[in-house]
């Protein structure tokens, strides 16, 4: 089809839009042209008051995340599991451990809660799609007099980011974009306006460059504002708090020993047209069953009884709820097997979905690391006079295979890992004195001395070499202190049978 006149005139271009220019002279354009719903939902099922998308979205995101179950378990899970076995290590691998400044990290771990902080912070930034926090710094529980860095999150709703060179207040006509130096909270009002500078803030987005956003104050910003998962999944929790709530005033109207009374024998009465007589017959009879108790006997003649229920429609609303409900969870990251439906799912189909969840998690897992020791670990450093980078914080991998406490044994045996990775992935304390390890098993030693003593001389050469294996497996599976530095060797004349 040939483009007319017309057509060529009403298609926009980037010379008549709103543009901002931006690096090397690209141009971007406004967002006027997204798509909008045809109807703002401010009310659904049970619920009214609900924050309008062209609102503040912030508001919306915390008016839906705890309403029902299918929701705020994913957002918990996806907190309590992304951040999962916290440890700090050394920021570079060619750098030796500074010890001293790794243990006093993990005492400020637990003095700030760290891990519920982390687990905070996460679950906010899936949410929102974007968290703001504050350095702050509060009382030591352990110094007396002395301060430690903490932070603390701050309400989104209340919170606005601002690039260089705009004020608070400031209304421009192009895009908002990065780098932030600042953050307010309540802009705009004289007595509660709060500025956050840009060292005493703690920023992190998800997927910020995904699409333009709209600020709580109408301002246009492209890569500042993140991705909430909510987004995705907004319409579709709306029409699941509309079926629920259908559904449920369906079950109390008709699905509660609700009866239908057809009294034919009236039927030849009000053919005649003595409406009046009829009325006050099925009064009367009403009055008389309406009294009917459990598990009694209905008995009459010149009437049907019929139970009310959806018979005679083709709507299965509990398959359509169960696809409402698959859609949200896997707009968060979710299916159906760890939400606790089981039915029609096999191991093998189970095993292969979570095992594709697991990868997607890890992704996700890895950006929010990234953030924490950008945002949080290189700033304490800096607040304690060092160089950023010297330490950093690391997640336990997700998908970390499951070992039997043999098979970490024999890799101990073989060389393969240090006594301190395997007291650790057994979920014990990695570091033990030598004489702590054993204290208390004198008497074990005793005993098995004394059997060995119990022995036939003719047997002296296998209990020699009885004598020797307990040697061996004494060094190597309880440990010493030179385990750590030498390979664990085999003693002269030992094998090891499988």
């Amino acid at each position: 089809m040939a483009e007319t006149e017309t057509t060529k005139q009403k298609r926009p271009s980037v010379e008549d839009a709103d543009v901002i220019i931006g690096r090397e002279g690209r141009k971007y354009m406004l967002a006027a042209d997204s798509a909008t719903r045809v109807n703002q939902v401010t009310q659904a099922g049970a619920w009214q008051g609900f924050e309008p998308t062209t609102g503040n979205r912030f508001i919306l995101y915390e008016q839906i995340g705890d309403l029902n179950p299918h929701i705020s378990i994913p957002l918990t899970k996806l907190s309590l599991s992304l951040v999962k076995g916290i440890r700090f290590t050394s920021g570079d691998p060619k750098v030796p451990v500074d010890e001293e400044l790794i243990k006093d990290f993990e005492a400020w771990s637990k003095e700030i809660n760290f891990r519920s902080k982390l687990q905070t912070m996460t679950r906010l930034i899936v949410k929102n799609g974007t968290f703001v926090g504050k350095v702050e710094e509060t009382k030591s529980a352990t110094a007396e007099g002395g301060k430690v860095f903490d932070f603390q999150p701050v309400m989104m709703k209340y919170t606005t980011l601002l690039p260089k060179g705009v004020k608070p207040g400031d209304k421009p006509d192009t895009v908002l974009m990065p780098p932030i130096v600042t953050a307010y909270i309540n802009e705009g009002d004289e007595k509660l306006q709060q500025q956050i500078k840009e060292d005493k803030l703690i920023y992190a987005a998800i997927f910020p460059y995904d699409k333009p956003f709209v600020d709580i104050y109408g301002r246009e910003t492209y890569g500042i504002y993140g991705l909430s998962l909510l987004d995705a999944i907004h319409d579709t929790f709306m029409r699941y708090l509309d079926l629920v709530k259908g559904y449920t005033e369906y079950i109390r109207k008709y699905g509660v020993g609700r009866y239908f009374y057809n009294y034919s024998s009236l039927e030849e009465i009000l053919k005649d047209g003595d409406i009046d007589t009829v009325k006050k017959l099925i009064a009367e009879l009403r009055d008389t069953v309406q009294y009917i108790q459990e598990n009694e006997d209905i008995v009459g003649c010149g009437f049907d009884i019929k139970n009310l229920d959806q018979s005679g429609t083709n709507i299965d609303i509990v398959n359509f709820k169960n696809s409402l409900e698959t859609d949200i969870q896997v707009g968060l990251m979710q299916q159906p097997l760890t939400m606790g439906r089981a039915e029609g799912t096999t191991y093998a189909s189970g095993y292969v979905s979570e095992a594709d969840r697991l990868i997607v998690l890890e992704g996700l897992q890895e950006m929010i690391q990234d953030l924490v020791n950008k945002q949080i670990i290189d700033k304490r450093l800096v607040s304690m006079s060092k160089e950023p980078g010297l330490v950093k914080v690391v997640f336990e991998e997700l998908s970390q295979p499951s070992i039997v406490f043999k098979d970490l044994l024999l890799a101990y045996e073989d060389g393969i890992i240090a006594r301190k990775e395997i007291r650790t992935r057994a979920g014990l304390e990695g570091d033990v004195s030598d004489q702590d390890i054993m204290e208390g098993r004198e008497l074990i030693f005793t005993v098995q001395q004394s059997a060995m003593g119990a022995v036939k001389s003719g047997d002296e050469s296998n209990q020699d070499k009885d004598a020797t294996g307990m040697e061996a497996r004494k060094s190597s599976r309880l440990g010493t202190a030179m385990d750590e530095k030498t390979t664990p060797t085999a003693p002269k004349n030992q094998t090891r049978s499988n």
